[in-house]
């Protein structure tokens, strides 16, 4: 349960981690999150990662149940952790293909400019974890720590009472042959929504 929020490293050359810099020994990152860290370090390279947030130098350093989202290199781009860490569960922009259960979608920080990396409701993030990984039984606020069966992502755990909401909740019986005009609303989320109707014969 810890963040890294807003470090720098301002040095040009190659520096690298700009919030963790693992240089050996054995590391378990459990419900961390990372956001706005950055490396002055410039590299165009759109394939290759210098560890804008974690770096892995040496040693093995396993990731679970974190969050990575809005961590840069010096020419803006991009940059969350270099190749060689073991990720589970985690939510990584950009990607990061040798994990298992990697989401790459926005995370919902309430406030990431002013280091708040709670979760906003309908975050991805929210029962995405893996419970196993979990140590403690509360978050970094002291909050219970996991809610509605499995735990979140990142160092907070959502309260929950925002639940997404569709409406209509039922549809009416429709007569055969009638032209079905439906609209379905969201609440509770600014991410995109995919639904499909299924019925029985007519």
């Amino acid at each position: 349960n810890t963040i890294f929020s807003r470090n720098t490293v301002t040095g040009t050359g190659a520096y690298y981690g700009g919030a963790m810099f693992v240089s050996g020994g054995t590391s378990f990152i459990t419900n961390t999150s990372f956001s706005k860290n950055t490396i002055g370090y410039v590299n165009t390279s759109a394939t290759l990662s210098y560890g804008g947030a974690l770096y892995r130098n040496g040693g093995t350093v396993t990731l679970n149940n974190s969050v990575l989202w809005g961590n840069g290199r010096g020419n803006n781009v991009a940059d969350q952790l270099n190749a060689g860490i073991t990720a589970n569960n985690n939510i990584i922009q950009g990607n990061y293909l040798t994990g298992t259960e990697i989401k790459f979608g926005d995370p919902m920080f309430e406030n990431a400019a002013a280091d708040d990396l709670r979760l906003k409701n309908g975050s991805l993030a929210i029962d995405a974890g893996q419970n196993s990984y979990q140590v403690f039984s509360t978050d970094l606020l002291g909050k219970t720590r996991v809610v509605n069966e499995i735990v979140d992502l990142g160092a907070y755990e959502n309260e929950g009472g925002g639940s997404i909401m569709i409406q209509p909740v039922t549809i009416d019986p429709l007569m055969r042959g009638l032209l079905l005009n439906l609209q379905l609303t969201t609440t509770g989320t600014s991410l995109a929504v995919k639904w499909t109707l299924q019925g029985g014969k007519l």
